[in-house]
């Protein structure tokens, strides 16, 4: 009885947005009933709503019950891929753009020398991430095409990696599906997979979704391969850090994932050396910065 009353209510949601984005749509911004100008707020409701509808109608029971689906879906990963390029390969022909300018020159002027003992000029400290752009700039140059041609091809990974770990969450495959394609294509981030600057954003973006899999995957395996899987998540974490702060999220995501399997017994032992080696790394952070880093007010400090 409360799914159905849950399912119903999702339901209610997306279609109260769903209805709002297509008022917006055909009328343009408005203030009644509800103020609407950029529909970014009503589309992500209903894109919730609408992901949550499907999951409901996917499966019976517990949201942690059935068996995990681990397989590759390749045909599903073809048709997302098709998808990305669909809505962004005008992207390929955009010229660099204000960032855009620094990070090609720091790259074709890249130094291991000090990667990891000097704090960004800009704030940030992002060592992996710019070793990625040196990567880059070794086969791209300076050819927009090219630059924007790899960042696709990361975000076509990430949107592969949301399919495989809402398989693994147990998702239908309609549901992963559309969660999948939904990342892929929403507009509220595209400057992530258009803008050359976005490449930390996917390259966190990438190594927090592999660490989620690897620790879904180690979770309740008491075996070396489980143990082996849990050194993964672990490493990925660190990865996803080093590419861009928002990775710091990573230990929660895991406290929330096994908050909803209502497994939390294990916890402690689990989550340890996750909240542990985040800690140690924002405290290198601050050491290296003598502070938080990151974008300093002119008038607070």
């Amino acid at each position: 009885m409360l799914r159905k009353i849950a399912g119903r209510g999702v339901a209610a949601v997306a279609a109260v947005f769903g209805l709002i984005v297509a008022l917006r749509m055909l009328v343009g911004p408005f203030d009644f009933p509800v103020q609407v100008r950029a529909p970014l707020n009503p589309e992500g409701w209903f894109a919730l709503g609408l992901v949550a509808a499907l999951l409901a109608a996917g499966r019976g029971g517990d949201f942690f019950a059935c068996r995990p689906r681990g397989e590759a879906g390749i045909g599903a990963a073809a048709a997302l891929i098709a998808l990305i390029l669909m809505a962004f390969w005008r992207a390929l022909g955009f010229y660099f753009l204000s960032d855009d300018f620094t990070l090609v020159r720091l790259a074709r002027d890249f130094r291991f020398a000090g990667l990891f003992t000097t704090p960004g000029g800009d704030g940030f400290f992002r060592p992996l991430g710019n070793v990625s752009l040196a990567l880059t700039f070794i086969w791209s140059g300076a050819n927009p095409a090219a630059w924007h041609a790899t960042a696709l091809l990361l975000h076509a990974a990430n949107a592969v990696l949301v399919f495989l770990l809402a398989s693994r969450l147990c998702a239908s495959r309609l549901a992963s599906f559309f969660a999948a394609a939904l990342f892929a294509i929403h507009g509220t981030r595209p400057e992530a997979a258009v803008w050359i600057a976005g490449r930390f954003d996917l390259l966190a973006t990438f190594f927090v979704l592999l660490g989620l899999l690897f620790f879904i995957r180690a979770h309740g395996e008491e075996t070396l391969i489980g143990r082996l899987y849990g050194m993964a998540a672990l490493a990925s974490m660190v990865l996803a850090i080093l590419s861009k702060e928002s990775a710091y999220i990573f230990p929660l995501l895991l406290f929330l994932f096994l908050t909803a399997k209502r497994d939390l017994s294990k916890a402690r032992g689990a989550l340890t050396p996750f909240f542990v080696t985040a800690a140690a790394l924002f405290a290198y952070r601050l050491w290296l910065f003598g502070g938080i880093g990151g974008y300093r007010d002119g008038e607070t400090g």
